[in-house]
């Protein structure tokens, strides 16, 4: 089975940039590489995280959506675990 090209990569993704989740923003870090994003997840009211915001990195692979893509949170967080 051959990898999915760039050019079939924006039809699943791409729902981001237009509808996205309630306090996510994501989208593709440069026109040139569709392959890598960047998001911020901005914390639910009434959680421990609630007012922090999330910067947080992307990767999709070649053979997306058959394999998932890999996400780093880049800004400091606090876990509990």
């Amino acid at each position: 089975m051959q990898p999915l090209s760039a050019n079939n990569m924006p039809l699943i993704p791409v729902g981001l940039l237009k509808s996205h989740p309630e306090g996510i923003l994501a989208g593709p870090i440069s026109e040139d590489n569709f392959f890598e994003w960047e998001a911020i997840i901005c914390g639910p009211g009434g959680s421990p995280y609630e007012d922090g915001v999330f910067a947080s990195t992307l990767s999709f692979p070649r053979d997306y959506p058959l394999s998932p893509p890999r996400m780093k949170f880049t800004s400091p967080m606090y876990h509990p675990n």
